[in-house]
C-alpha cells in the first residue's frame, strides 16, 4: 500500500524503491562466488537488441527482425556479474568475446540465476530460440560471442 492511502504509488516512490534484486551463486568451475543483480530496465533493453537484428531490402519499405539466440546466455550473464561495489564487470565486446572463452557449465549455472534474478521466465526464452535461425554464416565466432 502506498503512503498516500489510495493505493496508487507516487513517481517518488515508484524511484525510490530498492526493486534490483542481487545475489551470490558457488561457481565451483571458477573456484568461488559470483555475485549477480536483475537487470535494469536499461540492460534488459540492451539484452533484447543484442538478440535482435533488424535488416531492410534497399527500396523495401517494411522490415525483416530476426532472432539471433545464440547470443542470448552469455550477454545475460554479461549483463548481471557484477563486483563488490554493484559495478558491471563485463563491459564491451571484448570483455564478452572474453568470458565467452569461460566454461560453458560455469556460465549455464551464472545463466540460470540471472533467468531467475531478471524475471526471465524458461517460457520467454523457449520462444526466443523456437522462433530464431541458427547464426549467419557471416558471423564470426568473436562477433556473435561479442554481440
Amino acid at each position: 500500500m502506498s503512503k498516500n492511502g489510495t493505493g496508487v504509488l507516487s513517481r517518488d516512490q515508484i524511484l525510490k524503491a530498492e526493486d534490483l534484486q542481487d545475489d551470490y551463486i558457488d561457481v565451483p568451475e571458477w573456484g568461488g562466488k559470483v555475485r549477480l543483480r536483475a537487470m535494469t530496465g536499461i540492460e534488459r533493453q540492451e539484452f533484447d537488441e543484442a538478440l535482435m537484428r533488424v535488416s531492410q531490402k534497399p527500396g523495401d519499405d517494411s522490415a525483416t527482425i530476426d532472432f539471433h539466440a545464440h547470443r542470448l546466455r552469455l550477454k545475460l550473464c554479461s549483463l548481471v556479474m557484477i563486483d563488490a561495489n554493484g559495478d558491471r564487470m563485463f563491459n564491451g565486446p571484448a570483455d564478452v568475446a572474453a568470458l565467452g572463452m569461460k566454461s560453458a557449465a560455469a556460465l549455464q549455472r551464472v545463466y540460470a540465476r540471472a533467468q531467475e534474478l531478471s524475471g526471465l521466465s524458461k517460457e520467454a526464452v523457449e520462444e526466443v530460440v523456437k522462433n530464431s535461425s541458427a547464426a549467419p554464416a557471416d558471423d564470426s565466432l568473436s562477433e556473435s560471442l561479442a554481440n
